[in-house]
């Protein structure tokens, strides 16, 4: 399976999942992974209104995480999702990411068009 496509699947499950905002899982670090086979959790570090939180991974999305980072280049970022060039993504390539995930997971992709449409709203709402 392609890297790309394996690393939109597991952003796709992040999302929907464990509830993740786009911001949050694009300054997602590998150190703030916990990874096992029955356990999996991760800190997101500047949430919303600034504050720190654990969130908990359910077999499904710590799955997908777990084979996307078994296929992931080593580089100097420090990010746990990196583009083709090994630098950490933006959210302009997550919020594009619904326009490719229909190839990569068919039965998510109006769900992950969904999420996009509601991440930008809020993002709408909250600067007016």
């Amino acid at each position: 399976m392609h890297l790309l496509a394996v690393r939109d699947a597991a952003i796709l499950k992040l999302l929907l999942l464990a509830g993740l905002r786009v911001g949050e899982l694009i300054r997602l670090q590998l150190d703030d992974l916990v990874l096992d086979d029955r356990r999996g959790s991760l800190m997101v570090r500047e949430g919303g209104g600034k504050k720190r939180r654990v969130v908990p991974l359910n077999a499904q999305a710590r799955r997908g995480l777990q084979v996307y980072l078994r296929l992931r280049p080593e580089t100097e970022a420090g990010q746990v999702f990196i583009g083709q060039r090994g630098k950490s993504i933006r959210s302009k390539t997550v919020q594009r990411a619904d326009r490719i995930c229909p190839t990569c997971l068919p039965a998510f992709a109006r769900l992950f068009s969904r999420i996009i449409e509601v991440h930008r709203h809020k993002h709408c709402q909250s600067r007016g």
